[in-house]
């Protein structure tokens, strides 16, 4: 596990440009986060700043990408899809419909790691990841371990991941569940970051015992982002965190606009009111 030497605790909202990678490209990273995204599919009603929408986070994630070279992996903490508890006037039928759609769109934004597991086989092409399990891949040379814990089936250290699992140049905690077990679990799986559910909001990144934690809220309304950059000496630093409003200001593919709009005239005429949430 890499040594946290460094840590600007300054939050950019306004989601500047990455830095430039020095030496090879795998000697910076960015990890783009969500966490209880619910199935979002719109902005929110706010009168004076509407939040989220699904077509902005690909739109958002797709600026990040083609805004520098920079190697860029996305998680999610949980609850990514919409389910009956955030849905409950939608019909079953009408809900599959509405959770195939944001299987497209995560798919499209290219997650590497989802806490949970699919309901059903066309949802399995995710990357899911059930609680007390641990994944590792390879970006641009440097591995990269997600492990996954959730208030349902907590970490706890005898039935935790072997010892066999190995080092990795950076291990990623995915927590569905709240700070206290995200502090409990991060020195069990020697955590250098960890991403917290459960509508945690944190402007910027909390450091506790040599792991960062990190909170983007429910609903996606925001999508945070952090820039690590790897040291020879097998330590790094954090040289940027975004916590980035979905606000009317990111860019937003036209395709998925247009399906996101004939979603929901397809849902109202089926279901009227049945694309509120669940208060």
């Amino acid at each position: 596990m890499p040594t946290l030497v460094s840590l600007i605790a300054a939050l950019s909202l306004a989601g500047a440009a990455d830095p430039a990678p020095a030496g090879p490209a795998a000697s910076t990273l960015r990890i783009v986060y969500t966490a209880e995204v619910r199935g979002n599919l719109l902005p929110c009603v706010c009168p004076t700043r509407p939040l989220g929408g699904l077509a902005r986070r690909i739109g958002w994630v797709d600026s990040l990408r083609t805004a520098s070279t920079v190697p860029t992996v996305v998680v999610d903490a949980g609850a990514l899809l919409p389910g009956p508890a955030f849905y409950p006037l939608l019909a079953p039928e009408d809900l599959a419909g509405l959770r195939a759609l944001h299987v497209e769109a995560a798919e499209r934004i290219g997650y590497a790691a989802i806490v949970g597991e699919p309901a059903g086989p066309e949802e399995g092409s995710l990357p899911w990841l059930p609680p007390n399990r641990s994944r590792t891949v390879e970006v641009a040379g440097r591995s990269i371990r997600f492990v996954a814990v959730g208030e349902d089936v907590p970490f706890v250290a005898e039935e935790g991941l072997p010892a066999s699992v190995g080092s990795a140049d950076l291990t990623v905690l995915l927590c569905d569940g709240d700070l206290h077990l995200a502090l409990r679990s991060a020195p069990l799986v020697k955590a250098d970051v960890a991403v917290v559910s459960r509508g945690a909001l944190y402007r910027s990144p909390l450091e506790r015992g040599g792991t960062l934690f990190l909170g983007p809220g429910a609903e996606g309304k925001q999508v945070g982002a952090i820039t690590v950059q790897f040291a020879g000496t097998g330590e790094f630093r954090l040289s940027q965190a975004t916590l980035r409003p979905m606000d009317r200001a990111v860019p937003v593919p036209r395709e998925w606009q247009r399906r996101v709009e004939e979603t929901v005239l397809w849902l109202e005429r089926r279901s009227p009111s049945g694309l509120a949430p669940a208060e």
